[in-house]
């Protein structure tokens, strides 16, 4: 049986309620969780978890924006990682070259993280119409080769949010998408 992610716990105990007295929910010792027959020691349906490594922590509510989280010009930002079920190792990252207009006066990657200081920009600053973006970075997930030593992405799968990015992460971690049946990306730097 596969659980979607919306209401995991919700589907989850109505399957132990439709089940005889025999059905509980377990945790298990890897942090997966299990629906256990246990007269029969049968494993029904088990969820396995998912870590996700932040190594950039949200900048808020009001900061989602891949704009506050770094540019390519400064080099590729690791946002978050994890690993899927067979050890590949995946990584939410922000790139793409920022150059944005603000009082006829234009700014590019390096100086965004001193601008957004000095303005106290937020994400309803930044969709105004005083600033103005000629290049706009994004987040995409990456994924190491087997050999470990090329990043591949899928080409289109971008989020310009820090939640759809994590959300994104997750999406590639749990459809294994380094395994080389699953690989349609392109090889990247």
């Amino acid at each position: 049986m596969i659980i979607e992610d919306k209401g995991l716990h919700q589907q989850l105990t109505d399957v132990v309620e439709n089940k005889e007295s025999n059905v509980r929910l377990e945790k298990q010792v890897d942090g997966s969780i299990a629906v256990t027959d246990y007269t029969s020691h049968q494993v029904l349906i088990e969820v396995q978890g998912l870590e996700v490594d932040r190594m950039v922590e949200s900048k808020g509510e009001n900061r989602q924006s891949a704009f506050f989280y770094g540019s390519q010009e400064e080099g590729t930002t690791a946002i978050a990682e994890a690993e899927d079920q067979h050890g590949n190792l995946y990584q939410l990252v922000t790139t793409g070259e920022i150059r944005v207009k603000v009082n006829g006066e234009i700014y590019r990657n390096k100086e965004i993280p001193e601008l957004i200081e000095e303005q106290g920009l937020t994400d309803s600053d930044i969709n105004s119409e005083e600033i103005e973006f000629m290049n706009n970075n994004w987040f995409e997930v990456v994924w190491q080769n087997d050999e470990g030593n090329r990043w591949n992405s899928e080409i289109g799968e971008i989020a310009h949010s820090y939640d759809e990015g994590i959300a994104l992460l997750e999406k590639y971690v749990k459809n294994c998408y380094a395994e080389p049946e699953k690989q349609k990306g392109q090889v990247i730097a």
